[in-house]
């Protein structure tokens, strides 16, 4: 998905996020320490090494808990200081908010991770500063993002993702002239082909 956007010239970046393994004893509020994965910048093209960086989180020693409202703030943060004139943030998820959160009586907050996740989503769909599209992993999220694309497959990304993200480039250029025109084409052409090429195998 990142190199069909890279192909219609649009500047992406893939952020991912995990904790540390260890439990941090007798604090309030998240008790594992977040690490924040950047696997391309803006400024880099999806290229060998941005596939290699993705590699890493098959090395399952990194898969813990995942506070995935935290990190979604994170990254809107960082995303709001974009000078583009339009922001996505794609939020790829199987649905699984396993955080947990401690309160004072050192008790866990059941449903506290997913209740933040939904609250973050609903404050950014406020906020209308950054186009929120959720990208569940064969899984339900109804009734969390206003826009969401269920992914079950690989061809998924190319026959349905695809083309809900060209409709809205769509929408978004409608009067940004040939230069944005040009941008599509090179990212239909782009996803015919892979879609071509996976019917043949």
């Amino acid at each position: 998905f990142s190199e069909l956007l890279t192909r219609g010239g649009i500047p992406t970046e893939i952020i991912g996020h995990t904790t540390t393994g260890e439990a941090i004893p007798r604090v309030t509020g998240r008790n594992r320490s977040m690490l924040y994965l950047l696997f391309k910048t803006r400024e880099e093209p999806h290229n060998l090494l941005t596939v290699q960086r993705l590699c890493s989180v098959l090395d399952t020693q990194m898969h813990y808990l995942s506070y995935d409202g935290e990190a979604m703030m994170w990254t809107y943060d960082r995303l709001k200081n974009s000078p583009a004139k339009h922001r996505l943030l794609f939020v790829v998820t199987d649905g699984d908010i396993s955080g947990t959160y401690i309160n004072k009586k050192n008790k866990e907050l059941r449903n506290a991770t997913t209740n933040y996740f939904r609250d973050v989503v609903a404050l950014m769909e406020a906020e209308k500063r950054v186009d929120v599209i959720g990208v569940p992993i064969k899984a339900d999220l109804d009734g969390i993002f206003s826009r969401s694309v269920r992914i079950d497959s690989i061809e998924d990304i190319y026959k349905k993702l695809s083309p809900y993200v060209l409709k809205i480039l769509r929408e978004f250029n409608n009067d940004e002239g040939e230069a944005a025109k040009a941008r599509r084409l090179r990212m239909v052409a782009h996803r015919k082909a892979r879609v071509a090429g996976r019917g043949l195998t």
